[in-house]
């Protein structure tokens, strides 16, 4: 009776023990940390001498890719070994290190916790072999050029002056990252004479030698002597113009639309020939030009291959051969679909404005093949093609406010490259009341550049409106949409009408953009009045 009774409390204790499986907690977020009281030498010490320490984390964790993501600064002359057991890494250097000097080790995200992979991004290991730690900073700010927002997770980085295009080349003797906020604090420097740049990092060298990566510089050399420390820098992040022309991005759509998106703009009317089966080159005509990138409609299914020519000058020529793979059935089951396009004025449309049809492929007009019809009766309108892929609508008079209106469009008013026709549609809208829109004055007395331009720009970063050297009064911004809105002024020092992003490379700064100092927000039928000044 006992064995039997023990066996049946074993069996209900295995089976409770499967119903109450743990369904676990909250996820863990938080990074690893160092243990200091277990670490060789502790964090911060100082007189150090040794060829290897050791580090120990609060959790276990894992490595990826060390070599590459942790990073001394000074930077070490080798790089060294990195061997994990358990909760400890261990360091050995291959090299000696150099006589009364701090480092800072920056361990990125080459430590990670084993559960959730959180990195010990923030997390540095600062030690001297001299019998003091450095203690100069360099604090600052790191911006967007153009919109002035914080850039978080950029590399902040000072090279001793004498390290000649170290940027490009070589690595930083001190480094840091900006926060959310786009601040950042470059610690633990000696004395001596700086340049400081900024890199938000594409492919982790640590290194301003990737194509598209954004980058900025301090225009002035830092000087840091004695006690002396340097704050309240700001350095503004910028895309730069890249000399060098070349295809950065092919994207390929049927039935026969390929993209270019190049490194940069470019000047210069691009050539274009075609190579199909039979090797026979033939001048393509179909292709609209942006400021950095090339669309290229296809017809002739048979074509294999493209052959590119921008010739800017005669210093600067290029050429380049894509290759097209198409899936034929895949085509094929595209120029059996009718042409898609889309309009700007269903289920409104904004007073003053003309009816648009804008195409993903270049399209000619074939016909009159539509009528517009307001409050039910037929209206004289014109119809215009003002590029390749867009079509508008032009109402001989103008639309009444809070009118109905139809559009009825049919298979013959336009034609692609393809051949493709629209499909019969009836579109439907109505003209907004002029209660719907706000107004802006503007009292204008921000100290003008001759060249100055003053930009309205809405929530989507969209210039609503601009002015080319704004006069010193009250500037009227009519009919416009609720919402929020920011004025921007760019001191357009070229006087090529835009903003100019200047260059790393050459230490040219970008334009100075000034920025009115509150949100606006425009209300339906609301005058809303300011003073900048």
């Amino acid at each position: 009776m006992k064995k039997f009774l023990l066996l049946y409390l074993i069996v209900f204790a295995a089976s409770c023990a499967q119903m109450a499986v743990p369904t676990g907690g909250d996820k863990d977020v938080v990074p690893p940390q160092l243990v200091n009281d277990h670490c060789y030498p502790k964090n911060g010490s100082v007189n150090v001498n040794t060829k290897e320490i050791r580090l120990e984390f609060d959790e276990y964790v894992k490595l990826n890719d060390p070599r590459s993501k942790i990073f001394f600064s000074p930077a070490l002359s080798t790089s060294p070994d990195y061997i994990l057991r358990g909760k400890t890494l261990f360091i050995h250097f291959n090299g000696d290190l150099q006589a009364n000097t701090t480092y800072t080790m920056h361990m990125g995200s080459a430590v990670v916790d084993i559960t959730e992979g959180n990195p010990a991004a923030g997390l540095n290991y600062v030690f001297s072999t001299g019998p003091v730690l450095d203690s100069l900073q360099v604090n600052g700010k790191v911006i967007n050029a153009l919109n002035r927002n914080p850039e978080k997770g950029v590399m902040l980085a000072l090279y001793e002056l004498n390290q000649d295009s170290a940027f490009f080349k070589g690595l930083p003797s001190y480094l840091s990252f900006s926060d959310a906020q786009g601040n950042f604090s470059i610690s633990h420097v000696k004395s001596g004479d700086y340049l400081l740049y900024a890199l938000k990092e594409s492919n982790g060298n640590y290194r301003y030698d990737a194509s598209g990566e954004e980058a900025g510089f301090f225009a002035d050399t830092i000087h840091l002597n004695g006690g002396l420390s340097l704050g309240n820098i700001e350095i503004s992040l910028i895309k730069e113009r890249r000399e060098k022309l070349f295809v950065q991005k092919r994207e390929f759509f049927e039935p026969g639309i390929l993209n270019l998106i190049f490194s940069r703009p470019y000047n210069g009317v691009p050539e274009l020939f075609s190579m199909n089966a039979d090797r026979q080159p033939t001048a393509v005509r179909n292709f609209i030009k942006h400021d950095d990138s090339l669309q290229i409609s296809f017809s002739d299914p048979l074509v294999q291959s493209l052959i590119v020519r921008i010739e800017e000058d005669s210093a600067h020529v290029f050429t380049d051969t894509i290759m097209l793979l198409r899936d034929e059935k895949k085509r094929e089951k595209s120029l059996q679909q009718p042409l898609i396009y889309r309009n700007n004025f269903t289920p409104y449309l904004d007073i003053k404005q003309d009816l648009q049809l804008k195409f993903d492929v270049p399209c000619d007009i074939i016909g009159n093949d539509f009528q517009l019809l307001i409050d039910s009766v037929r209206v004289q309108a014109e119809i215009e093609k003002v590029d390749e892929k867009t079509i508008l609508i032009h109402p001989v008079q103008r639309l009444a406010p809070g009118s109905r209106g139809i559009l009825l469009v049919g298979t013959n008013l336009v034609k692609d490259v393809f051949g493709r026709s629209i499909s019969a549609d009836t579109l439907r809208f109505k003209v907004r009341n002029e209660d719907y829109y706000g107004a802006l004055y503007l009292d204008f007395k921000l100290e003008n550049h001759p060249n100055g331009i003053l930009q309205l720009i809405n929530d989507k970063g969209q210039i609503r409106t601009q002015w080319n050297n704004p006069p010193s009064t009250i500037l009227e911004f009519p009919l416009l949409a609720p919402g929020n809105y920011k004025l921007r002024y760019i001191i357009d020092t070229d006087g090529n009408g835009e903003w100019s992003p200047g260059s790393v490379t050459d230490r040219i700064l970008p334009e100075q953009v000034i920025l009115f100092n509150q949100e606006i927000s425009i209300r339906s039928n609301w005058d809303l009045e300011l003073e900048w000044k």
